[in-house]
């Protein structure tokens, strides 16, 4: 399975925290920046400010009465017949949320303007022609939504461009030349956290440990996960990068038999599933006879194949135990996402969005495209309106480093400031359930 598919059936389902605050904030727009320390609170976006100062065309894709915004995001239906999954219209989700900013003044008087792009998530082009599209022909002030692999370095190394969204590292946002927010955690320090929580729980006690990883992770793995490991006193006898095989499922099963082979001649009995490769790793597993304990860093990816609809060999789940930055449960109880629920559903006669805990069998995910797009333009909105009127890369930047704490929408607490541009505090354990048949956790924040 390609690498990036697998990326996306995990980043879709990324979050943090509990619950929110329904009290909409009003940023003064006269102050390039907000106090670091300032306490904030948010729903499905700020409250615009009024000002007297004159808007202005003040940046490439602002003018005077608007802002473009890219809205990227998965084309889901592109890869249905690899993992079914449907989390409802992405597209009118976004709308909704960006409309709802609109009719209520906009970003200190500027609507937002959105530019959408869905991305076939089988190789890099379809992201990157997107990335072209948005920046040099729609010429776009920032983009924000869902962005795999690399692909955000297309906007803020390459274009200039201001992103919200995307998994963010230390060794990528190096090379961000725009500014780069995320309202998830950054992938070094989730990793760091959720390896932690294993290590507290005595996940790898009496163990024989083993990691599997994506070739493009190999840098996360050595920079972030063995050290983290090797600080809790483990030294994994076998570690594998899998190949990137642009969606053939077949080579990327080869790829698996033959790691499993080793890790099996090795005694491996636990195996870390780093990040994005749970969907690769797990579909070969299917088709062998090694069954490791599987210890995994992205519920997503292996949540995606727990409910892909083709029907998977859950056998290979049993005793697995995975992190990740809360649920769909939680994210349901959050007011500021029963208000974003309300605006999609009020966008869109006839539609309803289902309640995760009981969904009908066969209906869709629609609550993860209504957690996207209010998280996303909500933290965007954030940003821009405390930038102010003279809304530039330097005041947008500015800006997001002096949020301070905030809450937000099916997050909860989240500090942002010059040496933290990601979100996402809190790290949760899911656990096997035979009964369930699914990984489930019982609601504690680590």
């Amino acid at each position: 399975m390609s690498r990036l598919v697998s990326a996306v059936l995990g980043v879709l389902l990324v979050s943090a925290g509990c619950t929110s605050s329904d009290e909409p904030v009003v940023s003064d727009p006269t102050t390039a920046a907000v106090d670091a320390t300032a306490d904030r609170s948010a729903t499905t976006a700020s409250a615009p400010s009024t000002t007297t100062a004159p808007l202005t065309a003040s940046f490439r894709g602002v003018t005077e009465d608007a802002i473009k915004v890219g809205v990227h995001f998965v084309d889901l239906e592109t890869v249905f017949d690899i993992v079914a999954l449907d989390h409802g219209n992405y597209q009118a989700a976004f709308q909704a949320v960006i409309d709802r900013v609109n009719d209520t003044g906009g970003i200190n008087g500027r609507r937002i303007d959105p530019v959408f792009a869905a991305i076939d998530p089988i190789g890099t082009d379809p992201a990157t022609e997107a990335c072209i599209r948005l920046t040099e022909d729609e010429q776009v002030f920032a983009a924000i939504g869902q962005f795999l692999d690399e692909t955000p370095l297309c906007y803020v190394e390459v274009h200039d461009t201001a992103l919200v969204g995307g998994d963010i590292t230390e060794e990528l946002i190096e090379r961000a030349e725009a500014p780069w927010f995320a309202n998830g955690a950054s992938a070094d320090r989730l990793n760091t956290d959720i390896i932690g929580a294993f290590l507290d729980d005595g996940e790898f006690e009496g163990a024989t440990v083993g990691v599997v990883a994506t070739a493009v992770d190999r840098s996360l793995v050595e920079g972030t996960v063995l050290p983290a490991l090797a600080a809790g006193g483990v030294d994994p006898a076998e570690v594998a990068y899998l190949e990137d095989t642009a969606g053939v499922e077949a080579e990327s099963d080869a790829q698996v038999a033959v790691v499993s082979e080793r890790f099996d001649a090795s005694g491996v009995d636990t195996v870390v599933v780093v990040d994005t490769a749970a969907i690769g790793f797990l579909n070969g597993l299917e088709d062998v006879s090694y069954r490791p304990r599987v210890v995994g860093t992205n519920l997503g990816n292996i949540r995606a194949f727990i409910r892909d609809e083709a029907g998977r060999d859950l056998s290979v789940l049993e005793g697995a135990v995975a992190g990740n930055q809360a649920e769909q449960l939680i994210w349901w109880e959050d007011p500021a996402i029963q208000e974003c629920i309300d605006l999609v559903e009020a966008d869109t006669p006839g539609l309803e969005i289902f309640d995760p805990a009981t969904r009908p069998e066969g209906a869709p995910e629609n609550i993860v495209s209504v957690f996207w797009a209010c998280n996303t333009v909500t933290l965007f909105a954030e940003i821009a309106t405390a930038a102010g009127p003279d809304l530039t890369n330097e005041s947008f930047l500015a800006a997001g480093e002096g949020l301070g704490t905030l809450s937000m929408p099916g997050i909860g607490e989240v500090r942002f400031g010059p040496d933290k541009h990601d979100g996402a505090e809190s790290i949760y354990l899911y656990r096997w359930d035979d009964e369930a048949q699914d990984l489930i956790s019982d609601g504690t924040a680590l």
